[in-house]
């Protein structure tokens, strides 16, 4: 005979760690998080090249991204709009020659960037349209002709018209190569639950409703969600504002600041709120739990159903598992949509702010924080239309990652409360083993004897005690009535299950 013995504690855990209460928020902590996130990493591993190809990937195409777009809104506004003349590198990329590049740039004396010529050309448009003398032209020393504007222009709508096409195929083939490698982790992760699951015993399985176990295989597919939202996601979504950040404070530090300042309500809603998301998820997830195990058991005893005609009883709970399921997952989406709504309109009201800001900027033509440093590459030496948009887009970019950021954080908690739920069938223990030096079977079999057996399902004692002995060449016949454990006798026989109490023995 093996016994299993399990103590209390370890118990206790493994029934917490179930997510079966939906009267309380669980318990998972970012060190609880970090945990399931760890144990995801076998299931990654046969797939650790393509995981960080397409980490390194998307790192380089955010670059890419960050930079054209720059380059593209000041080529647009200010050069095509407005006719200053292009910076060396927009030259470069447009293939075009030194006619079409400004004359001046600035050179750093004593740490300092000097006035340039550019500069003071910038100034004097600032001081034009402060003036209402829009329609004087620009300095020829400064100023695009109109056909090389309309060069900039087709070269530019050129460059438009390339980049779109090459990024549609990119994307879509990057996008279909991410799909595959996802597709593999789950794979992986799917066989080895139902690996465990078969070898749990038959005490576990009678204590649980198959169709949660199930479900719980279905919540399993939440591994291609970490890797892309909660690891890869946050990842992503950190470069990139740190990208529109630092664009941000180099046009002026005063929007970096006013970023900072809206951040902080956010973070203590989105504090406020998580307990109250999990719960939700939780309630959510058991509701649906309960949903597939009616279906299961449903369609199971479909010919019980009918001869029965049962069909209308069946329905009516069918019904109210599926109201309960919807109401539940209606729920946990308001919790999260309020939450954003929220955040959004916190975001929105610092947007509305700073662009008056900027706009009262742009009329004075004040000098932005790039100041001559960067004119090689573009024109935002001073606040115009081209940097207006351009930190706009920054900015707003900035708040939305931010909004972004608080939603995905949402989701990231119903996730890991489907990974911890299916990740529980993973961390159960057979409790059928076999011994690591097992004695060889008789052949053939003499007797077999059940001595002082006790045995017991979720605590309801079924045997107590029970001796009996039988002879191999004779019949002996168990007698009793329903429950009174006769099936019990002969899966411990079999050893389907572990006497609790006493010994089996052959």
């Amino acid at each position: 005979m093996s016994e299993t013995i399990v103590q209390p504690t370890v118990q206790d855990e493994l029934r917490s760690r179930a997510l079966a209460d939906t009267s309380v928020a669980p318990d998972i902590s970012l060190r609880r998080m970090g945990h399931i996130a760890w144990k995801t990493i076998p299931f990654m591993r046969p797939m650790a090249k393509h995981i960080v190809f397409i980490l390194v990937v998307g790192f380089l195409i955010g670059i890419i991204y960050a930079f054209a777009l720059t380059l593209a809104t000041d080529l647009f506004s200010n050069k095509v709009l407005v006719g200053e003349k292009i910076q060396p590198v927009q030259a470069l990329v447009l293939g075009l020659d030194e006619s079409y590049v400004t004359t001046a740039l600035p050179e750093v004396t004593d740490g300092e960037p000097a006035t340039s010529t550019t500069m003071r050309a910038g100034k004097s448009i600032g001081k034009r349209a402060e003036s209402g003398e829009d329609d004087q032209p620009l300095d020829p020393e400064f100023a695009l002709d109109d056909e090389q504007r309309k060069t900039v222009r087709n070269r530019l709508f050129l460059w438009f018209a390339v980049g779109g096409a090459f990024g549609v195929v990119l994307m879509t083939i990057f996008r279909y190569y991410g799909s595959w490698v996802w597709a593999n982790v789950s794979q992986f992760l799917r066989v080895t639950m139902i690996e465990r699951l078969e070898h749990l015993s038959l005490l576990f399985h009678s204590d649980s409703r198959a169709g949660d176990a199930i479900y719980r295989l279905q919540e399993g597919g939440q591994i291609v969600n970490l890797l892309s939202q909660a690891i890869i996601g946050p990842i992503t979504m950190a470069y990139g504002l740190l990208i529109a950040l630092v664009f941000v404070a180099a046009f002026d530090p005063l929007l970096l600041l006013g970023i900072a300042c809206v951040a902080i309500p956010m973070i203590w809603l989105t504090v406020v709120f998580t307990p109250r998301v999990r719960r939700r998820s939780v309630a959510n997830r058991v509701a649906h739990s309960t949903l597939t195990s009616r279906l299961q058991e449903t369609f199971s005893a479909l010919k019980i159903v009918k001869a029965s005609h049962a069909e209308s009883l069946v329905l009516q709970k069918f019904d109210k598992d599926s109201n309960h399921a919807l109401d539940a997952a209606l729920y946990l989406r308001f919790e999260m949509v309020f939450l954003s709504m929220l955040v959004m309109v916190i975001g929105a009201g610092l947007v509305i702010a700073l662009e008056f800001i900027m706009v009262g900027w742009v009329i004075e033509g004040r000098e932005t924080l790039l100041g001559a440093w960067a004119a090689a590459f573009i024109g935002f030496t001073l606040w115009n239309l081209g940097a207006f948009q351009a930190a706009q887009g920054r900015m707003e970019e900035s708040l939305g990652t931010g909004y972004g950021f608080v939603r995905l954080w949402c989701l990231i908690q119903d996730m890991f409360i489907a990974l911890e739920r299916a990740f529980y069938f993973l961390d159960l223990e057979p409790q059928v083993v076999d011994p690591e030096t097992p004695i060889a079977y008789p052949k053939p079999i003499e007797s077999v004897s059940w001595r002082d057996v006790s045995f017991s399902y979720d605590k309801k004692s079924i045997l107590t005690g029970v001796n009996l002995h039988a002879e191999a060449g004779t019949v002996t016949a168990i007698v009793g009535s329903t429950g009174s454990g006769k099936s019990t006798m002969m899966s411990l026989l079999l050893r389907l299950y572990d006497a609790q109490g006493g010994s089996i023995q052959v």
